[in-house]
């Protein structure tokens, strides 16, 4: 793995704490008006499109940033060929927690994947 000397451990952590602040602020009122705190549940990150999954490393440090109990299952690698309908990961924990993660997951591994799917094909 190539590693870039800019792309460091803090530097990851500061996108990371910046995003979720822009993102969610004080909280996600939506689940904070709507869930209990204590609701615990699963969520799968279902695949839609063939290609090439990236962003699975960032998707775990965004998660446990926010929320360190989080239980994260891998099911699909970065860099791994990856088709519809498959599930790339599943996380438990908190309701609150994972909804208040996902978007910025969710965009930040469509990104990654459809960079990684392109240059796949070139």
């Amino acid at each position: 793995m190539i590693r870039l000397p800019y792309l460091t451990e803090e530097a990851i952590a500061s996108f990371i704490k910046q995003a979720l602040a822009e993102d969610i602020g004080e909280g996600d009122h939506s689940s904070l008006a709507a869930i209990p705190e204590d609701t615990n549940g699963k969520a799968a990150l279902n695949v839609k499109a063939e290609g090439i999954l990236a962003g699975v490393e960032l998707a775990q440090k965004i998660f446990h940033a926010h929320d360190p109990s989080l239980v994260i299952e891998v099911l699909k690698k970065d860099g791994e060929r990856m088709h519809a309908g498959q599930v790339a990961l599943t996380v438990e924990g908190k309701v609150r927690s994972i909804l208040s993660t996902e978007r910025l997951v969710l965009n930040c591994m469509q990104r990654m994947s459809g960079i990684a799917t392109y240059t796949d094909r070139l």
